[in-house]
């Protein structure tokens, strides 16, 4: 039976990065959810339906595992995901701009499935990076009274 952070590794290598969608079916468990910050909680059909507007939207689209780690049930990946946007995403014309982003994934594993993802990146930063949200400019500093 594979290792627990092998099963997770997976999901970033082949579902996210080759776009192999079909690979949550082999990897997930019946009733699979994924706590996603942008999509919310969503099936594998609905995280089937992100993937493919991300890999719409970033063709070039690519997640490198920076490291694993597992425990007693669970397994962690730190991943950096990124690509040039060249694709509407979130109803945002393609900006052209290469844009990346670092996250967490906890997944709760049970023989050998995936049940469960918590799923953790800075989405202010990703939604600044394809122009969803102005960065804030620095204002001048106020005398003191």
């Amino acid at each position: 039976m594979a290792r627990n952070k092998d099963i997770v590794r997976r999901m970033s290598d082949e579902v996210y990065s080759q776009g192999k969608t079909e690979v949550l079916d082999e990897i997930c468990a019946e009733g699979y959810v994924n706590h996603d910050p942008l999509g919310g909680d969503m099936s594998k059909e609905e995280e089937k339906a992100l993937i493919a507007s991300y890999r719409h939207a970033f063709p070039d689209f690519e997640v490198k595992v920076l490291r694993t780690f597992e425990e007693e049930g669970y397994a962690c990946v730190h991943w950096r995901a990124g690509g040039t946007h060249e694709g509407e995403l979130m109803d945002v014309e393609p900006t052209g701009r290469y844009s990346s982003v670092e996250g967490i994934d906890i997944a709760r594993i049970d023989g050998g499935k995936i049940h469960e993802v918590w799923r953790s990146f800075d989405t202010l930063q990703f939604m600044r990076n394809i122009g969803v949200i102005a960065a804030v400019e620095e204002e001048e500093p106020r005398p003191s009274a």
